[in-house]
């Protein structure tokens, strides 16, 4: 549904403290959905971009999701952000020096490695 899609989607974190006074009907169909009585939902932004929600609920009779958890989860997902980030520029600084600077595709290199990888796991079943 577009407004619990919203809630998920959106740029900063939801804290919503008690299952009694949910201010919107998202939070209200998503406590009924995932049957938690608070919850908390943080983003994960990378380079400017969401990567993903760090979603986390309590049960009916556990504590409530309070501000030093949504504190914790902010944390944690700025620590998720800098590690995918950082898969990103890896994997970015690998193509990079590997492409042929005239077409940017992957080097002869990386293809001639991968011929020999396949190679070699077809001599290891045939022998």
């Amino acid at each position: 549904e577009k407004e619990v899609k919203e809630v998920f989607t959106k740029r900063s974190p939801t804290l919503a403290k008690d299952i009694s006074s949910f201010p919107s009907k998202s939070e209200e169909k998503i406590a009924s959905f995932f049957n938690v009585s608070s919850f908390a939902i943080v983003p994960i932004i990378v380079q400017e971009d969401i990567a993903g929600s760090i979603f986390v609920g309590n049960g009916l009779y556990y504590d409530k999701i309070d501000e030093q958890d949504l504190e914790f989860l902010s944390i944690l997902s700025e620590q998720t952000a800098v590690a995918v980030g950082n898969i990103y520029l890896y994997q970015e600084t690998i193509n990079a020096l590997d492409a042929n600077p005239l077409t940017k595709l992957p080097g002869s290199s990386t293809i001639e490695q991968k011929v020999r990888e396949k190679l070699k796991r077809k001599e290891k079943f045939c022998h």
